[in-house]
């Protein structure tokens, strides 16, 4: 039964999601789950593409289409060779576009933005703790002000892309804009003070890059959004 809610260009975004897909990820299935985390190839191949920055403005490399439609035809077609593949890419276009695209400045929308739509920054969300899991009311990482700079100070755990990701998007508490204040904060590759802890084996889905490493953010000295 055809489906009344996707239009001609849906269905044409579809048609070149798969060809794409069929040559570009089912080829590396197999090493992918072997290895437990998806090729930096075939996150690149799909940026080539437009299939990871669709929701970008075109002044930073993106589509510029503001229509979650493609986003639900794109996790469509990468459920179909694992739901891994939808939930890995979907952390890129569902949850961090939003942020990357309201949430930043200028300065951060040109330094992040196009190589997000390229596929070369791979991006990951850390919200869940060891001993809070993913109920932001129990997150115990915390953030100060250390002059014009920022301290974080927690961890994170069960971080999808975490064991391979460019840029995090970290949720801590900021007791100094009140009690109950969390502020996201964007925690790069290569910060002082940021580490991944082991890559695990025990738990996941095979294809998923994020189980395999909690994601660590300790005493990292950073400016806000790593501005």
């Amino acid at each position: 039964m055809r489906r009344l809610v996707f239009e001609a260009e849906h269905e044409e975004f579809r048609s070149s999601v798969r060809a794409v897909l069929q040559r570009d990820l089912v080829p590396h299935i197999e090493t992918t789950r072997e290895a437990g985390m998806i090729s930096r190839d075939v996150w690149r191949a799909l940026g080539e593409h437009g299939f990871l920055g669709f929701m970008v403005p075109e002044e930073y490399g993106g589509g510029g289409m503001d229509d979650f439609r493609f986003n639900a035809v794109l996790g469509e077609e990468l459920a179909v060779h694992g739901l891994a593949y939808a939930s890995s890419f979907g952390i890129n276009t569902d949850v961090i576009a939003p942020y990357l695209l309201e949430l930043t400045s200028i300065k951060q929308k040109e330094r992040w933005l196009r190589p997000f739509a390229s596929g070369g920054l791979i991006t990951a969300i850390g919200m869940s703790e060891p001993e809070a899991g993913s109920d932001l009311g129990g997150i115990r990482t915390t953030a100060r002000r250390v002059g014009d700079r920022w301290l974080l100070n927690g961890s994170k755990t069960f971080i999808t892309n975490g064991y391979r990701a460019d840029l995090v998007i970290v949720a801590a508490r900021t007791p100094d804009c009140g009690d109950r204040a969390i502020t996201l904060f964007g925690v790069e590759d290569g910060m002082a003070g940021f580490t991944r802890g082991r890559k695990r084996t025990d738990m996941g889905r095979h294809e998923r890059n994020h189980v395999r490493g909690d994601q660590q953010v300790a005493r990292a000295l950073t400016r806000p959004w790593a501005a």
